[in-house]
């Protein structure tokens, strides 16, 4: 087996440098690894090292966006514990950004809930609409306006207006779905539309009946490197994220930044100008 090292020294000045050099380095894993055996402990170190406090600060914050956004739909912790887990794992299946998948359950979640839909249905319906954009073949930032957007419909109960012309070319495989669960065709769809037709008991019923073609439709693509990094991205976000120490060490931060910056007039002038420069550099 070819061993190939990374090293990657962490320090006051190089950090930045090394976080950026930190794909480079991945990628000269990929090409020299034997293909069947992989160091997976030596890429973790590096990985390890390479992540700055910045970085990691991103990940708890993103992770507490999620956890907020899906606490509209729980009432416990244990109920959060294992939607958190679902989602990652459906985002994971079909590629996609975690914080959007989740957004996007926790919208059609809320609207639904007077139209009797379970969990399991909204989980099923969430994952179908990731494959259809898998399907759709868009790079990962159009990926993530498309779920944003779909999500914003929901959230008001209606797909129209940008919304509408958004999903209709993010994500083309929902209106034939809508097309199967309506008999109507792509022009009358889009008129329904303009006249706000196309609500969510719509929406919702045709891409439950659409779940196995949207899935075959997945099935038939292939993973593609911006693909490994959104999940490689999800996992470090769920994992650093859902770290207590981490979390509680970032709050504690947080808050000292807070205080820092409540308090200047109170430090003396030199120091009390140096605070300000080192809060201020903390501060994106």
């Amino acid at each position: 087996m070819t061993d190939k090292r990374i090293r990657i020294i962490l320090d006051s000045k190089s950090a930045e440098k090394n976080a950026r050099d930190l794909d480079k380095a991945v990628v000269g894993v990929g090409s020299s690894a034997d293909k069947t055996t992989f160091s997976v402990n030596k890429l973790a170190a590096a990985i390890g090292a390479a992540i700055s406090v910045s970085a990691v600060v991103s990940y708890v914050d993103a992770w507490t966006r999620l956890e907020n956004q899906l606490k509209r739909t729980t009432s416990t912790s244990d109920e959060l514990l294992k939607v958190s887990a679902d989602l990652l794992k459906v985002a994971n299946d079909t590629r996609a950004p975690i914080e959007e998948t989740a957004g996007l359950y926790t919208n059609l979640s809320i609207a639904t809930t007077k139209l009797g839909y379970s969990y399991e249905q909204n989980i099923g319906i969430t994952k179908t609409i990731n494959n259809l954009m898998l399907e759709s073949g868009k790079s990962a930032q159009d990926v993530a306006g498309s779920i944003r957007q779909l999500g914003q419909a929901f959230d008001k109960g209606v797909l129209n207006g940008d919304e509408f012309v958004s999903v209709a070319e993010g994500m083309p495989g929902i209106l034939k779905a809508i097309e199967i669960q309506t008999g109507r065709t792509r022009a009358e769809i889009k008129q329904m539309a303009a006249d706000g037709e196309l609500d969510v008991q719509t929406i919702a019923s045709a891409l439950t009946n659409y779940a196995d073609e949207a899935q075959k439709a997945a099935d038939r693509t292939n993973r593609t490197w911006e693909q490994s990094t959104t999940i490689a991205r999800n996992n470090i976000t769920a994992q650093i994220g859902a770290s207590v120490a981490l979390g509680d060490a970032v709050r504690l931060a947080g808050d000292g930044i807070i205080l820092i910056s409540e308090n200047l007039d109170k430090l003396a002038t030199i120091a009390g100008a140096a605070a300000a420069i080192y809060v201020a550099r903390l501060i994106p």
